[in-house]
């Protein structure tokens, strides 16, 4: 089996595809013959080993990583009846009569949509295998591409009926009661995951600042840092002496008298959102401030008075 260049000459039907537009510039790139594989790279002239990373019997080409590797034909007989690859002559024909197959299968969706998402969790595979030294089992590998499917499908045609309806509602930064103090913290990431900062203000009940916080932590997913920064959080709450404490954050305890904990939109969380984002910008340290930082003035003001923020959600 060779590569075909009459078949990507005019790769305009890759962007049709049903999937996802990550899984459509990984097909694009396999047609282009593009993808780093061993044999490719070798040919650039960079000095590795051309052995498929699965089998270690033969060069890796793309058309033995997807299709003439024995880790791969399990992959694809462990899809079972969910999807029947036909066999082309050449590599080029082979993906795009496979991707475009608009059959359904037995998770009816279309075969082409599990074809693509197969594919792309080989590639995944061989990558976690050769920079994570992560071993998995054709059967896994078949599952994660079906499901991976399947929720693609699933989601995007369920939400086709509902995508057009939108609405506007008012989001404002509300105080806490009095005697009571309001966390409000956020979490920026640079990636997902990548390097993440975090932000924190800490006000009283006239929405005055109290205490604040900010600056680059590590590297995560954008959860953890949203977690790192009510964890850091609570713990100037506590070195303050702060008793009744109500966190609020635009994602989702111990040694209070008691705690809220509630989510607002982005809106409504503007002072914590700029502490993580200018964090992240500056690349600064954990900080714990003395004053309130200039950049986040207006924003505490707006607060205190109340100002409504205008934000479009979708109608369920």
């Amino acid at each position: 089996m060779v590569h075909n260049s009459d078949t990507n000459s005019n790769l305009r039907w890759v962007w049709k595809l049903k999937g996802h537009i990550k899984q459509k510039t990984f097909i694009w790139t396999c047609l282009r013959n593009a993808l780093p594989c061993r044999s490719i790279l070798q040919q650039r002239g960079i000095p590795i080993s051309p052995l498929c990373p699965f089998c270690s019997n033969h060069n890796e080409t793309l058309i033995h990583l997807f299709l003439e590797c024995e880790f791969s034909k399990q992959v694809w007989l462990k899809a079972g009846s969910n999807i029947q690859i036909q066999y082309y002559r050449d590599f080029d024909s082979w993906i795009k009569a496979n991707a475009t197959c608009k059959d359904i299968s037995t998770l009816n969706i279309p075969r082409g949509t599990v074809f693509i998402y197969l594919l792309w969790h080989i590639w995944n595979s061989r990558n976690n295998l050769i920079f994570n030294l992560v071993t998995v089992k054709p059967e896994q590998v078949a599952y994660k591409g079906l499901a991976a499917a399947a929720e693609f499908w699933h989601l995007t045609n369920s939400s086709k009926s509902i995508s057009q309806l939108k609405d506007n509602v008012h989001v404002n930064w509300s105080p806490p009661k009095e005697g009571w103090t309001k966390l409000n913290t956020d979490g920026a990431c640079s990636g997902n995951p990548g390097v993440f900062s975090v932000g924190g203000i800490l006000r009283n009940s006239n929405g005055n600042w109290t205490h604040s916080f900010s600056g680059t932590v590590g590297s995560g997913s954008a959860l953890e840092a949203k977690l790192w920064a009510i964890y850091l959080g609570l713990n100037l709450a506590k070195d303050t002496q702060c008793k009744f404490i109500w966190i609020e954050s635009d994602s989702l305890l111990a040694g209070f008298t008691e705690f809220s904990i509630t989510h607002t939109c982005r809106e409504g969380n503007m002072c914590a959102d700029k502490l993580a984002k200018q964090a992240l910008l500056d690349r600064s340290g954990l900080t714990f401030h003395q004053q309130t930082p200039s950049h986040i003035k207006l924003n505490i003001l707006a607060d205190q008075l109340g100002v409504l923020e205008v934000r479009t959600i979708p109608m369920l």
